[in-house]
């Protein structure tokens, strides 16, 4: 008899797992039916794994204070998808400047904003 740890008194392991199974299932079809995106998602982890952690990790914490003020299902894709996409045209700053420690110059500090425009056009 296998014993199913709780979390939280409200759930088991067993029946998260369940959920997340699904949830990657979801996550798979999509990807599958528009490669583009997987491309996109991969170039971007390429790129600056900051940029998609920050990224997906903003978009997990926009979802859920969206779910929480209610907002329909519409708005919460619109609301995922600019969160996720929000940083995508970092892809096109020079690494350099995306990772300086130190005070950036105004050139640097120019590519950097244009990282808006860059994710528009990309």
């Amino acid at each position: 008899m296998k014993k199913s740890m709780k979390l939280d008194g409200s759930f088991t392991i067993e029946k998260a797992n369940v959920k997340f199974t699904q949830i990657v299932r979801n996550i798979m079809e999509e990807l599958n039916s528009n490669k583009e995106l997987l491309t996109l998602l991969a170039d971007v982890y390429t790129y600056d794994d900051y940029i998609f952690t920050h990224s997906f990790n903003l978009t997990l914490y926009t979802l859920a204070i969206g779910m929480e003020l209610n907002i329909n299902k519409k708005n919460l894709e619109a609301l995922g998808l600019g969160a996720i996409l929000h940083d995508v045209g970092k892809i096109l700053v020079p690494v350099d400047a995306l990772r300086k420690t130190g005070k950036l110059t105004e050139e640097e500090f120019e590519q950097i904003k244009k990282h808006a425009e860059y994710g528009f056009q990309l």
